[in-house]
C-alpha cells in the first residue's frame, strides 16, 4: 500500500503544487485541497472547498505521459492506527469548531 496524503490550506504557492505532481509521479497519492470560508448577511458561515491537485484531466499539466514503470521502487508503508486518546483529542477539537467539522467531512469523503 503507497502512502496517501491529503493536504488542506487555504491555498498553495506554486512549488508546493509542483512538489505534489513531482510525488504524485513517484506513487504517493496525494490530494490538494483549499477552503475559504466567509459569514453571509444572515450571520452563518459559509465555507467553500475546492481540490486544485489533481485536476480532472492531469495530461494536459504533465511534462510526459505516466509510465507503468514510473512508481517502481516506490516503498509501500504500513497504516498505523490511531491511538484512542488521539482520536479523543481529535474528536473534541471537531466538534468545537465547525469549520473544523465541515472540513472534516469533506476529506472523509475524499478517503471513502
Amino acid at each position: 500500500m503507497n502512502p496517501r496524503v491529503a493536504m488542506l490550506a487555504k491555498f498553495f504557492r506554486q512549488t508546493v503544487t509542483a512538489t505534489a505532481v513531482w510525488l504524485n509521479a513517484r506513487g504517493v497519492d496525494l490530494t490538494l485541497t483549499t477552503y475559504h470560508a466567509c459569514r453571509i448577511d444572515s450571520g452563518e458561515i459559509v465555507l467553500t472547498v475546492s481540490q486544485p491537485y489533481p485536476v480532472r484531466d492531469m495530461a494536459h499539466f504533465e511534462a510526459a505521459p505516466k509510465t507503468e514503470g514510473a512508481s517502481a521502487g516506490v516503498n509501500s508503508y504500513p497504516e498505523i492506527p490511531w491511538a484512542p486518546d488521539e482520536m479523543t483529542v481529535f474528536a473534541e477539537v471537531v466538534a468545537n469548531n465547525p469549520m473544523a467539522l465541515a472540513i472534516t467531512n469533506h476529506l472523509k469523503e475524499m478517503i471513502v
